[in-house]
């Protein structure tokens, strides 16, 4: 009888242990749950504090790895971001998670303009996590850094390893940015022929690629190799297919050098940009450069902009954060500036639009 007893005591006990797990297990999965539905329903102060919450409570919780890529995503400080990657990359070696981590490590670093970094998180994504889904835009970064820093020969390795590996979706970013890299290093033949394949293949279907943009640098490269006829085939065609677009309507002359820096454009004014600011203004124009889901990265990319001395505004949309330069009272004027804008951020798109009505 007594032997009974006693098993039938620890069988309760037992019981009693496994409703304990049960019940700790069903708590964790409903403090994730509310984090991310906190996120799905773009509440995102108060997702930062659920997850945030959620990682104290249960250090040890399989959804450990999801709640810091999030976390990270969602700080608004560098420093946090930075954090939160690196202890996914270094608890998390050889997953899919190190492979986010990583390639939201290289973002926030190009973001910041810390080009360095962000190449060495690229480079790891590209020789540990070759197959990840957004290994293009990987290299599509890389070129950017590598441009930006001049590293010719370089920047020509990452541009034939993307062609070798025969990736399409960012081809045409990609071999925009190609066109104006060796444009820039006096290679007009080269670019021409790269402008050209732009206007031929792409015909304005990439979203991404500002099509007026490539036909007048098409227009430049052949006036700089002598072919005048070219060029006043590109513009022509410039005004056919973009009447409303601000290059259109900008009187390039061909009979100047079109190559040469973009004050040579007539009707190009240079603007004194007030002290920068993120106020916001009423009734006036401005250039949009960016978009962002990422909040920290949009205001990264601000803070590069105000230390130049740029007027900055940012305006949420829906799920994007929407950055935008300068301030004009008339659209003609923004679209002046913007020529000489992109020109000079080596940027490859731009919208002028009216904000703050």
């Amino acid at each position: 009888m007594k032997k009974l007893v006693t098993i039938l005591i620890i069988i309760f006990s037992l019981s009693i242990i496994g409703s304990s797990f049960l019940h700790a297990d069903e708590a964790e999965e409903n403090a994730y749950k509310s984090a991310v539905s906190l996120f799905d329903k773009k509440e995102y102060t108060k997702a930062a504090l659920e997850y945030a919450n959620f990682l104290e409570k249960f250090p040890t919780s399989s959804h450990k790895a999801e709640a810091l890529l999030k976390s990270a995503e969602l700080s608004e400080s560098i420093e946090a971001a930075i954090k939160y990657y690196k202890e996914v990359i270094n608890n998390f070696t050889g997953t899919d998670f190190e492979a986010q981590a990583a390639f939201g490590l290289a973002k926030l670093y190009y973001a910041e303009g810390n080009y360095h970094k962000a190449k060495k998180y690229l480079n790891i994504e590209i020789s540990k996590f070759p197959t990840a889904s957004w290994i293009e835009e990987t290299y599509y970064l890389l070129m950017l850094c590598e441009s930006t820093e001049r590293n010719t020969n370089l920047f020509e390795k990452t541009y034939n390893e993307y062609n070798t590996k025969k990736f399409y979706i960012f081809s045409t970013r990609v071999n925009m940015a190609y066109a104006g890299f060796v444009f820039e290093n006096g290679k007009y033949d080269k670019a021409l022929v790269l402008y050209r394949s732009l206007i031929e293949k792409n015909n304005g279907k990439d979203k991404y690629v500002y099509m007026p943009l490539v036909y007048v640098n098409a227009a430049k490269a052949a006036q700089k190799i002598g072919e005048t006829a070219g060029a006043y085939k590109f513009m022509k065609e410039l005004k056919n297919k973009y009447p409303q677009s601000m290059e259109a309507k900008s009187d390039i002359s061909l009979t100047q050098n079109i190559g040469s820096e973009a004050n040579q454009i007539q009707g190009v004014k240079k603007h004194d940009m007030a002290d920068a600011s993120l106020t916001k203004q009423k009734g006036f124009y401005t250039i949009q450069i960016a978009a962002y889901s990422n909040k920290r990265l949009c205001d990264l990319t601000a803070e590069k902009m105000v230390e130049k001395k740029y007027e900055v505004f940012v305006k949420k949309d829906g799920k994007f954060y929407k950055l935008s330069v300068g301030r004009f009272t008339n659209k003609k004027d923004a679209e002046s500036f913007a020529l000489d804008f992109v020109k000079k951020e080596h940027l490859n798109s731009y919208l002028v639009k009216q904000s703050w009505n």
